[in-house]
């Protein structure tokens, strides 16, 4: 077995599981894939326990879903993030994890990119595929790759490119965000659909309405039977929209739960600058 593999417990490391009285169990990575700081360029990445939140319904992938990527075969040299930061916003805050536990959450966040973020253009986030080639080889052992592809496995990443709130700021329900694409290319994607990921903490029905910036409803969802913990997707056709301003508002039917309203700006074409 490769010493890589090997099994090591660290008490920083335990996943608390409180389900119906469930008792606390420990996860193990090995200590080359736990979550910790990186370099060039600087960011947080690794294997992190479940995540938790007190909040009923939470937003957990915001993702921009373009045409015309590439397939992927291997693993690039480098996975660059890219989305529009509007003008006026503040600066993004950028993580990324997986919506489905394999073994560990990857997860990547407290980015430090090379060069300030540039508003009212595209921005893009570029990082070594070294930890994200690892993390996918130990948690997919060699006779499930081909039913968990690498792409796939990128598939299951939530992108959340967070830019404040859209409303009080004591809600961590009322979001602005810059939905974002994963991609291994340097030329311009054309967005033809916006999914919105969310996870509820309890058994609910979901609905909800995509306005524009002038309050006209110009999509309105299914009913999501939501479950708990299982990931929930809105998936909104937006290649004819024009360009701005659009809230998507959700109703849960959590007793007291205020509407999770998510604000986000709809952006064509996610090109980059010329001189990039």
């Amino acid at each position: 077995m490769p010493a890589w593999r090997t099994r090591i417990c660290h008490a920083a490391w335990l996943l608390v599981l409180v389900i119906g009285g469930v008792r606390a169990s420990a996860q193990t990575y090995p200590v080359v894939l736990r979550y910790l700081p990186r370099v060039e360029p600087g960011r947080q990445e690794g294997l992190a326990a479940e995540p938790k939140s007190a909040d009923a319904i939470v937003l957990v992938s915001a993702r921009a879903d373009v045409t015309g990527l590439d397939s992927l075969g291997d693993w690039p040299p480098q996975f660059r993030l890219r989305f529009f930061l509007p003008s006026g916003e503040p600066s993004p805050d950028i993580r990324i994890r997986q919506l489905r536990s394999l073994t560990g959450y990857y997860m990547m966040d407290s980015v430090a990119p090379p060069k300030p973020w540039a508003p009212g253009v595209v921005n893009e986030f570029a990082w070594t595929r070294d930890v994200v080639a690892d993390v996918y080889d130990f948690q997919i052992p060699p006779e499930r790759r081909k039913d968990v592809t690498k792409g796939d496995w990128l598939a299951g990443l939530g992108l959340v490119v967070s830019l404040g709130t859209a409303g009080p700021t004591a809600s961590l329900q009322r979001l602005t965000v810059a939905p974002a694409v994963l991609t291994s290319s340097n030329r311009p994607l054309a967005v033809s659909n916006y999914l919105f990921s969310f996870r509820t903490n309890a058994a609910a029905k979901v609905t909800g309405v995509i306005r524009s910036s002038s309050d006209r409803v110009v999509y309105t969802t299914p009913e999501y039977q939501a479950t708990s913990g299982s990931p929930f997707t809105v998936r909104w056709p937006a290649a004819d929209q024009p360009e701005g301003w659009y809230r998507l508002v959700l109703d849960a039917s959590f007793e007291g739960q205020p509407q999770v309203v998510v604000r986000f700006y709809h952006k064509r074409s996610l090109a980059l600058r010329d001189d990039d």
